[in-house]
């Protein structure tokens, strides 16, 4: 299966077009859903942060809400005679009047304190409205000069303070102002704050407003990862908004405390559906262009087998079945008015300029035979006369290489040079025994000074020259061995016992002239 794949890919065109092909669409496709995916991402994360920013508006805006109202319940008393009056007079029958259950079931509010100048409490009285009965009063209000001065300090008469307060374990909503006349003048002898718990009332009229699912909670109880997102927005109220998972998009806004640190939190969690749908959209169009990608390439691939793969495998077959010793027999059968066909074209053009190269190659290579035949005989004619001038050359040398010398009229000198194998020594045999039937020879000196090698095959043959000289009643006289020639003979086991001996051929010449 791996053999026929790579044989596919590495030696069939098809197969490296193919996978260039196949390369090339997954790039583009790449190319195409890389910037397609971010820009889809963008989009729904910038239209979820845009869509969670103007529902936390409207969260803010209701809270806000709920803050102006009591600050106009407080403007309406604060700025009355009677409350100017009561701070001095401290009469009962104002508070019986004006401080009375209903008031706080029609103002809806649960907490109202009347100050002196020096922001001592004149009055101070807190409402449950579930159990629709007044209830002691946090510690924080009775001491509010220390807890919230803010409140308190009054820089112009027709301003007034809001804020948010932590009273025990809950949370106020708190409007304070300065206690003046009818007319707005003062100075001011006091300060009158109207306070609105934090509970569920203020959560669904919240949610009612707004049409949405808002929590209201302490700063303090929220988890540490969402304390650290919240953290930075008490100052400026910011609205800010994170995914804590892929499903819930979380949106906070932060309303400080009296000393801007971050104290009420309105908590708005929503599907991510934008989100979500935008993650739907991206795989959808990423699967159309996988689906339209993989449309155009069998398409492509169409186009390319039906115009391209099957003409070239039509030619490529045609040219298998030429011969190449006769290349003009066969052609390609294949027309078109297209590049193939200027192919198809060329190479048949080139097949009968080869045939016609082959022709011409053919008589000069007969041409040439004939000029090499004649050669051949020409050298064989040489070789003939050099080996004619090579034996006689051989047979001038054996003769110089083995001079036989007359000393006397009964004495003959042999002195051999180089070395002496065994054809040698054989025709060194035949030379002492043919000069000595011609010389009618006593005495042979042979001598032994300019032999550099005698192998063991050879000193036989000398053994057997002796004992032959011998036979023929001739004496042998040994001159000039040296001791490796003398290591020969005896490892060559010869008897030289009837053989004469010397060390120089001057030696040997005295005891045959004798």
């Amino acid at each position: 299966m791996k053999s026929a794949y790579q044989q596919y890919v590495h030696k069939s065109v098809r197969g490296k077009i193919s996978l260039a092909l196949l390369a090339i669409m997954l790039l583009v496709v790449l190319i195409l859903l890389i910037p397609l995916r971010y820009i889809v991402n963008s989009s729904s994360l910038f239209a979820e942060q845009q869509e969670m920013q103007n529902h936390l508006e409207r969260v803010r805006r209701a809270i806000n809400a709920e803050l102006t109202q009591i600050d106009a319940l407080v403007l309406s008393m604060a700025t009355w005679d009677e409350s100017y009056n009561f701070i001095n007079q401290r009469t009962p029958t104002y508070i019986a009047e004006n401080t009375n259950d209903d008031v706080f079931e029609l103002y809806n509010i649960q907490a109202i304190l009347y100050t002196d100048q020096q922001g001592t409490i004149v009055f101070a009285k807190t409402y449950d409205p579930k159990q629709a009965k007044p209830v002691a009063v946090p510690f924080e209000f009775f001491d509010i000069n220390n807890f919230y001065p803010q409140l308190l300090q009054h820089p112009r008469l027709d301003q007034g303070k809001t804020s948010v307060v932590r009273a025990g374990t809950k949370l106020w909503l708190l409007a304070a102002r300065p206690i003046i006349t009818n007319e707005g003048q003062g100075p001011a002898r006091g300060t009158l704050i109207y306070g609105r718990l934090v509970d569920q009332q203020v959560v669904d009229r919240i949610n009612y407003q707004t049409l949405l699912p808002v929590q209201l909670s302490d700063y303090r109880f929220l988890t540490p990862n969402r304390q650290h997102v919240v953290s930075d927005l008490a100052n400026d109220q910011r609205l800010v908004s994170r995914a804590f998972n892929e499903n819930t998009l979380e949106g906070f806004v932060v309303f400080p405390s009296i000393d801007n640190q971050p104290l009420l939190v309105a908590t708005l969690a929503l599907p991510r559906t934008i989100y979500i749908q935008g993650q739907r959209t991206f795989w959808l169009i990423a699967s159309v262009v996988g689906i339209a990608g993989c449309l155009g390439l069998l398409s492509l691939f169409w186009a390319l087998r039906r115009f391209i793969f099957h003409p070239l495998t039509s030619i490529v077959g045609d040219l298998r079945q030429i011969d190449p010793s006769q290349p003009n027999q066969q052609h390609i059968n294949f027309a078109s008015p297209d590049e193939l066909g200027l192919l198809a074209k060329t190479v048949n053009q080139a097949l009968d300029s080869l045939a016609v190269a082959q022709r011409e190659q053919l008589a000069a290579e007969a041409k040439r035979s004939t000029l090499q035949a004649e050669m051949l005989d020409n050298q064989h004619s040489q070789l003939q006369t050099q080996a004619a001038l090579l034996e006689l050359q051989k047979q001038t040398l054996a003769e110089q290489a083995l001079p036989l010398i007359p000393v006397s009229r009964e004495v003959l000198a042999l002195p051999l040079i180089g070395q002496i194998d065994l054809t040698r020594a054989e025709r060194l045999q035949t030379t002492i025994l043919q000069g000595i039937e011609t010389h009618r020879a006593r005495s042979v000196i042979l001598d032994l000074t300019g032999v550099s090698q005698l192998d063991q095959q050879a000193a036989i043959a000398l053994g057997q020259t002796a004992q032959a000289v011998q036979l023929l009643g001739t004496r042998l006289l040994l001159t000039g061995a040296n001791p490796a020639i003398a290591e020969e003979i005896v490892a060559a086991n010869i008897d030289f016992g009837q053989i004469a001996i010397y060390q120089t051929l001057a030696a040997g010449m005295q005891a045959a002239l004798r």
